[in-house]
């Protein structure tokens, strides 16, 4: 290997270089490119243990994250650590190319492949790697990382000479659903004398507030007939509004209610969903978010596109977007799912009473061991999901859960498009202490998106959540499962065959019909487009995707007028 080959992969955040350890911080600042906007960014890399720190502002966003062993991110005066394992892994091996230890690797020193062949190594600890060096300079030009979401690609140009280091002014990435992000960098200096201070978390400065005693409840209604998105009335502004709360969401609003309150939209974002598919969005500042008499002040919030099927105006519904995390991340939360009400308290309040059950992060979301059949696994904790449990394909694969799935279906994924699934079912499901039996579920096998993953199990929804009184505490990193008494009663399935979705204000569209279903008997077909059902028709203030939960998990017949005007009768089989 020729000695200019070890100046290599100095890089700006994501997958990113080292260099020798002369100097031991690099100072790297400039400009960075997402969702097709321009903002600023500026990091230091220790280059001894590739300890980092990057500091990025688009628009109203102003975002600091950062690795010291651990990742962390501070947004919204929020610092969360990441601790989920296979981001653990991803981290470790951006901090093993921050520090250049694949030079003193066996693996990762092997003679260079071809042009067109990389060399392949996994850093201890971390995530697999991929580099296809230049032949000419040996310079890295393109580093494929395999994420645990997927293959994260970063393309390497304009190195220049940086105090005796080869840095890359130039690098695009471009992630699994196709978002990409460019960076340039404009100055880039090495630091002789270390900073203790220069790679310190940020300080919290939480927003939230309770206006009037230790507590507020608010009752919530489901989107769904017994079951699904939680609804909980708020306001934005001061102005009255109605959100959905979704654990794993977080302050997000469409462009049109952002345009009603009067919003000023900057910045940009790549934005991935359940579907396989991305899109962008950008930022914009709220003065308050109000859910009985909690508040959080200056609040920033993702102005991005919701799927159509939320925002259909409904008879005393009508969704403004969504909260979650940054509510958690404030309050003690208690969604009790039989009376469906919801508490926000202090963190001092007195602990809630039931099976406590530790959570990992990713930064927003929660994570937490259930098992399925025997078979321990990671879940997310999704409020937003009005299934039950929908498995991960590799996880399945592992575990031999596929056994008696369903055929291929299709489900209304949400942001980022729709997602192909198969219905199982799982002879036990355990979740804090309790056990499911015979519990119906999805299984998908995605490549991208929030249900791509090699090391997680899967989702779990409120058709699981409905069982217990649920108590998140973000300061103690830990969910409270409390048990009712009295189960619920069994959760109806759609036994219809028809997997539907909502793209307007006046039709259905047929995405799937399964063969041999009451749909398929009635002579549904894909690409079916309904205008009625039972007589009513689709339209605002009336009928929309959320009412067919009643009516596709019933028993009673079931009549869809198609725009051809022909009349489609199933007749729904009884109850399991």
């Amino acid at each position: 290997m020729k000695k200019r080959s070890k100046k290599l992969l100095l890089l700006a955040g994501l997958v990113a270089g080292g260099g020798a350890h002369a100097a031991p911080l690099l100072h790297l600042a400039g400009t960075r490119v997402t969702g097709g906007q321009a903002g600023q960014f500026s990091e230091i890399i220790d280059l001894a243990n590739g300890h980092s720190r990057v500091v990025q502002d688009t628009g109203s966003l102003h975002d600091v994250a950062g690795f010291d062993g651990t990742g962390w991110d501070f947004q919204n005066g929020i610092l969360t650590r990441i601790d989920l394992p296979p981001l653990i892994a991803d981290a470790n091996s951006r901090a093993y190319l921050d520090r250049l230890g694949w030079v003193h690797d066996p693996q990762a020193r092997a003679s260079h492949a071809p042009a067109d062949a990389p060399v392949r190594f996994t850093p201890p600890g971390g995530s697999a790697l991929s580099i296809w060096f230049d032949p000419a300079t040996h310079q890295p030009r393109r580093v494929v990382a395999d994420a645990d979401g997927g293959p994260v690609t970063t393309v390497y140009s304009d190195w220049r000479d940086v105090g005796g280091q080869y840095i890359p002014f130039r690098c695009v990435q471009t992630d699994p659903l196709g978002g990409v992000t460019e960076l340039d960098v404009q100055t880039a200096t090495m630091s002789s004398k270390p900073d203790p201070t220069a790679l310190q978390r940020p300080t919290p400065a939480l927003h939230g507030v309770l206006q009037t005693g230790a507590s507020t409840t608010v009752p919530f209604v489901f989107t769904g007939f017994d079951h699904g998105h939680i609804a909980v009335p708020a306001t934005l502004n001061g102005q009255p509004a109605q959100l959905l709360f979704d654990s794993g969401g977080a302050n997000y609003l469409p462009p049109e209610t952002a345009s009603r309150l009067g919003l000023h939209v900057s910045g940009g974002l790549n934005i991935g969903g359940v579907g396989q598919s991305g899109t962008t969005g950008g930022f914009a500042k709220l003065d308050s978010i109000a859910i009985g008499t909690a508040s959080l002040r200056d609040e920033t919030a993702i102005i991005g596109p919701l799927p159509y099927p939320a925002l259909h105006p409904r008879k005393g519904l009508s969704i403004a977007g969504l909260t979650g995390f940054e509510i958690l991340a404030e309050f003690r939360v208690t969604i009790d799912y039989a009376l469906r009400r919801m508490t926000l308290a202090r963190f001092d309040a007195p602990a809630p009473h039931g099976v406590t059950v530790p959570f990992f992060s990713d930064g927003h979301s929660i994570y937490i061991t259930a098992s399925v059949n025997g078979a321990p696994g990671l879940f997310r904790l999704d409020t937003g999901d009005g299934g039950t449990v929908t498995l991960f394909g590799d996880f399945a694969r592992a575990h031999h859960l596929c056994a008696g799935a369903g055929s291929a279906d299709a489900l209304a994924g949400g942001v980022g498009g729709t997602l192909a699934s198969r219905k199982i079912r799982m002879q036990n499901f355990r979740l804090a202490g309790q056990d499911f039996t015979d519990l119906p579920g999805e299984l998908v096998d995605a490549k991208a998106g929030g249900f791509a993953s090699h090391a997680l199990a899967g989702n779990l929804g409120a058709g699981v959540f409905r069982r217990f009184r649920l108590s998140f505490d973000y300061h103690a990193h830990c969910v409270t499962f409390a048990p009712y008494a009295a189960p619920p009663p069994p959760l109806a399935e759609n036994t219809s065959g028809l997997a539907i979705n909502q793209t307007g204000p006046d039709a259905f569209e047929v995405l799937h019909v399964a063969p041999g279903s009451p749909a398929a008997t009635a002579g549904l077909r894909a690409g079916d487009v309904i205008t009625a059902v039972n007589g009513v028709a689709v339209g605002p203030g009336q009928l929309g995707l959320f009412d067919l939960a009643s009516l596709l998990t019933g028993t009673a017949p079931v009549s869809l007028t198609t725009t051809q005007g022909r009349v489609a009768r199933m007749v729904l089989p009884a109850r399991r």
